[in-house]
């Protein structure tokens, strides 16, 4: 858990029914952006995607494989997970990550998985609020809202709600706006059991 408040985690995921094989997740979440009782791994990608556009797994079958795989596993983590890490640590590196130059590209070019469709816009609206950006937190909410307002499932039409109380708490100033990004850290932490991070 970073000092701004965002958990950064690399998760070796083992393969169900007894597989022999894994993969190794790269992420960052904010907990100034909202959680229920568990984690996603966007932003973020699998280490393979991120260093060969594979999503391939590593094997461990045998001792040796499990040697191979472990050893390129250290040297993908240190040449494409850690330069993600130490460049997202809080909102403002966040969105410099995450924002185009004006060549059109991002810093990690297509790495990183920035988030679903909607949510990926309901993310940044919180990290550009935490950054200070009220105009650029506005504009991503509303974007959220157009995406899930059409769309009549019940998490939709909540998410849509959601971002339009958003709206009005940024509207009525910095401490409404401190207050509610402490509280939804605060609630993300207890949901999924960070309190001590």
């Amino acid at each position: 858990m970073t000092d701004d408040g965002v958990f950064q985690s690399i998760s070796f995921i083992k393969s169900r029914y007894g597989g022999e094989n894994f993969k190794v997740e790269i992420s960052i979440r904010p907990m100034y952006c909202p959680h229920d009782d568990y984690l996603t791994s966007l932003p973020g990608n699998s280490l393979r995607s991120m260093a060969t556009k594979s999503d391939e797994n590593w094997n461990y079958s045998t001792e040796i494989d499990g040697h191979i795989s472990f050893k390129e596993i250290v040297e993908l983590i240190d040449k494409y997970a850690l330069p993600f890490l130490n460049s997202t640590k809080n909102s403002m590196e966040i969105i410099s990550c995450y924002e185009r130059n004006i060549l059109g590209q991002r810093k990690f070019g297509n790495k990183i998985l920035w988030g679903t469709q909607g949510w990926e816009n309901f993310d940044f609206g919180h990290i550009y609020l935490r950054a200070g950006n009220k105009s650029k937190s506005i504009r991503q909410f509303k974007k959220c809202y157009g995406e899930f307002i059409s769309d009549k499932r019940d998490w939709a039409q909540i998410a849509a709600k959601e971002c339009l109380k958003i709206i009005e708490i940024i509207k009525q100033g910095d401490n409404y706006i401190k207050e509610y990004l402490v509280d939804t850290i605060n609630t993300s932490k207890e949901n999924l059991k960070l309190e001590k991070w």
